[in-house]
């Protein structure tokens, strides 16, 4: 049995958004992070507890020339997508991000790539869509999240 150590949401700050467009999200409150009604100039932001593991230290060998995410990442993936805004289909073309990502040690990597698996189906079509890309690691023990926003690129 694996156990990960991520918190589960206060439901004081977190409640289940209806079915909206990248037009038209409806107030969201997750974390003391609010994310409105927003146009395709503005961003939309939102806040996902738990820390991330570092996809490339994080994998099985199941066979020879199979290997998957570890059961870990694979909890945190599913976790992780409970907590994102809802959109009536993903975000296309361009976009930029930026992510804070709280670890609770020094230890950790910095590496968004189990993050962007999390976005990726569910808010944007592929992470290849990230074309512009700013990260941040920070330290909280007693709070391990990652505070994420996504715009889109004029063209």
């Amino acid at each position: 049995m694996v156990r990960i150590s991520v918190k589960k949401p206060d439901e004081r700050f977190w409640k289940p958004v209806p079915i909206a467009d990248f037009h038209d999200v409806e107030e969201l409150t997750r974390d003391k992070t609010d994310v409105k009604r927003v146009s395709s100039n503005e961003r939309i932001k939102f806040t996902i507890l738990g820390q991330p593991y570092s996809k490339a230290n994080r994998r099985r060998f199941v066979r020879a020339g199979l290997i998957i995410k570890s059961r870990e990442a694979m909890a945190y993936v599913e976790y992780a997508a409970l907590q994102l805004p809802r959109l009536r289909a993903p975000l296309e073309g361009p976009l930029g991000i930026s992510a804070v990502i709280y670890y609770a040690s020094r230890r950790p990597d910095l590496d968004p790539s189990l993050l962007f698996d999390v976005l990726q189906g569910r808010m944007i079509v592929n992470d290849r869509q990230l074309e512009e890309q700013h990260l941040y690691k920070k330290i909280d023990k007693s709070n391990p999240r990652s505070e994420i926003e996504i715009w889109r690129l004029i063209q």
